[in-house]
């Protein structure tokens, strides 16, 4: 089976358009990091070892033979899979090869890339559970303009974002507080040697021992100590539901800190006061010692016990618990579809740039096709809520009626259903793509959200960044244009996760061959959006010419 590994969304370009590069070779070492897409057959589906349901991938459509884009993990945080994954190609059904992955890592890393990725992580769910409201029920639509402004008027109350945490600082406490001073106790049947004046009950295996002594009379076998096996009663905490508690407390300072380093430069909040109390208390009362004897669960508790379910304290707790190991079980997956969940947070933000930049620019002519209704998943598909053909739009604009057109932001996936006379838009492999229809003709801007690997070295990630990324994409480009000459691309929006230096790419331009690439950095939090500059909308003006 021919297959070939490839580092980044663009290099698809070149490895389509480009009859030599597609030879069926496995590319061995990449300098720097792991490669993130599979080229293969259109036929081919690729999975994982463990995985139930093939990769994420997009449909090329070129001449035959077509050809399949798959999307593939980072390294995971812990486990096998932190160094090497195995990957299972399959054609109807039929198990074909399997397909070695490396990952190079230069480990440790420091948490600068962590911290950032816990802000999206939040970010993201934020949007999805408050916003969207995907995990409940609803039969009102909620069109992109409501979800925004319903999001900025949240951080308008307070200035840091609502989350599960913040939910349990108001009503966690006080169980555990009662818990840790008067935790469940029980008697455990010990086996133990006792004198024989204070036996009070022995079972079979006593018995056993008490035969193999020498001796002949109970005395004799006593020995001089004058004693013998015996069941004894002894007063323990150590129970599961008190092992819960103390596994719920470590997973509520782990979560609270990692919300107050997102708020760092949060002061006035009412929100982070309340998970500052958390944290401090769930460091504190575990170590009272009424508390003490308590052991470690080995794992997450799975299943619970009547008291845990029914006790009014120990309810509460479980059900936090239960939460809280969703949350770490979610960020775990999520962690190797880190790009992904850029790709999400980066389409609320073209929506955002979009509707904002149509407000503020004010053409003579301007009218909104119709208000598309924002759509999500209440469970991920490999790092990703968001639906797809959801984005806002079309829009018809312009300065006069021969400069009139209509602007289409689509994202990636949908580019296949757009007819023949779009298939071009598939070999860019864009997260999202903005389409200007008008006389003069049809203009596309691929836009990539490029989120760089947490063991590049910062100040080489950060020149790698802006300097061969643009002549990389913009040379793919290039290509592209020499290949489709319906379509003109006037170059290339790269959007970083940066979780350092984010000002330094603000509205970054390079240009080659009369094609420009745009980069910019998007802060990991909505309500930063507001104070970014008119640079954010230079390519949406650029491909409209206005």
């Amino acid at each position: 089976m021919q297959y070939l590994f490839v580092r980044h969304a663009w290099d698809v370009i070149d490895a389509i358009l480009d009859p030599t590069t597609f030879q069926g070779k496995q590319i061995d070492d990449f300098t720097g990091f792991w490669p993130q897409f599979l080229i293969t057959d259109s036929r081919v589906r690729v999975q994982g070892r463990t995985s139930v349901e093939p990769y994420p991938s997009r449909l090329i459509g070129m001449e035959c033979p077509s050809l399949r884009v798959t999307e593939l993990p980072g390294p995971a945080i812990t486990g096998d899979t932190a160094f090497k994954d195995l990957l299972e190609a399959h054609q109807d059904g039929t198990s074909l090869t399997e397909i070695p992955l490396r990952y190079i890592r230069r480990y440790p890393f420091d948490g600068a890339y962590e911290a950032f990725f816990d802000r999206l992580l939040n970010e993201m769910l934020f949007v999805i559970r408050h916003g969207l409201k995907a995990d409940q029920p609803r039969s009102l639509p909620i069109y992109w303009r409501e979800l925004l402004e319903d999001l900025k008027k949240s951080y308008d109350e307070d200035p840091a974002k609502h989350a599960l945490i913040v939910d349990l600082a108001e009503s966690i406490i006080e169980p555990i507080d009662y818990i840790t001073s008067r935790p469940k106790r029980v008697l455990k049947r010990i086996r133990d040697l006792q004198r024989i004046q204070h036996v009070q009950e022995i079972d079979t295996q006593c018995l056993v021992d008490l035969a193999r002594r020498p001796g002949y009379s109970l005395p004799e076998k006593a020995g001089p100590k004058q004693r013998i096996l015996a069941i004894k009663r002894h007063e323990s905490i150590n129970v599961l539901e008190n092992r819960v508690t103390l596994h719920c407390c470590k997973l509520l300072a782990l979560s609270a800190l990692r919300y107050l380093s997102a708020h760092r430069g949060i002061k006035a909040s009412r929100r982070k006061r309340l998970v500052a109390a958390l944290y401090e208390g769930s460091k504190r009362l575990p170590l009272k010692a009424s508390f003490r004897g308590v052991g470690r669960l080995q794992n997450p508790c799975r299943h619970p016990n009547y008291t845990l379910l029914q006790n009014v304290h120990y309810a509460e707790v479980w059900k936090a618990y239960s939460q809280l190991v969703r949350n770490e079980e979610l960020r775990d997956t999520i962690w190797r579809w880190a790009r992904r969940l850029w790709c999400d947070y980066i389409g609320v933000y073209l929506a955002d740039t979009l509707l904002t930049w149509c407000e503020r620019s004010q053409p003579p002519i301007f009218v909104e096709a119709g208000e598309k209704i924002a759509q999500a998943m209440s469970r991920h598909c490999f790092g990703k809520w968001l639906l797809g053909d959801v984005m806002p739009g079309p829009f018809i604009l312009g300065r006069d009626d021969a400069s009139i057109g209509t602007l289409y932001l689509i994202d990636g996936d949908s580019c296949g259903a757009l007819g023949s006379q779009m298939a071009g838009l598939s070999v860019l492999n864009a997260d999202y793509v903005l389409v200007w229809l008008s006389q003069k003709g049809q203009r596309v801007l691929p836009i990539y959200a490029y989120l760089g690997p947490p063991d590049c070295e910062q100040r080489r990630h950060l020149a790698y960044s802006v300097s061969e990324i643009a002549e990389d994409v913009l040379k793919s480009i290039e290509k592209f244009n020499s290949r489709f000459d319906d379509l003109e691309c006037p170059g290339a929006w790269v959007l970083h996760g940066h979780w350092q230096c984010s000002a330094f790419l603000e509205g970054h331009q390079i240009t080659y061959q009369n094609l420009c690439c745009w980069q910019s950095a998007p802060p990991a939090d909505l309500v930063s959006w507001s104070r970014l500059d008119e640079s954010r909308f230079m390519p949406l003006s650029a491909i409209v010419g206005m």
